[in-house]
């Protein structure tokens, strides 16, 4: 019946807008003990490594990065 529809309807929003609030929370909880960035890092802690490639040279960049995905694939 359509009254059994709009109870499921109204459970799975009550049930959503419940996990969003536990999700607020753990948020706020991580944002509290976070207080800035790390003097230093562990030894095998993953690094982000940015570097600037010169326009001229992308294409030769994009050949290099399709020939490690076929080296990739077919290992």
């Amino acid at each position: 019946s359509s009254a059994a529809g709009v109870v499921k309807a109204r459970s799975r929003r009550a049930t959503a807008l419940h996990k969003l609030g536990r999700l607020d929370d753990a948020v706020a909880s991580a944002q509290a003990a976070l207080t800035g960035a790390r003097a230093s890092l562990g030894e095998h802690a993953p690094r982000i490594e940015t570097l600037k490639i010169p326009t001229d040279k992308i294409s030769q960049f994009k050949g290099f990065m399709e020939a490690i995905r076929d080296l990739n694939t077919s290992a």
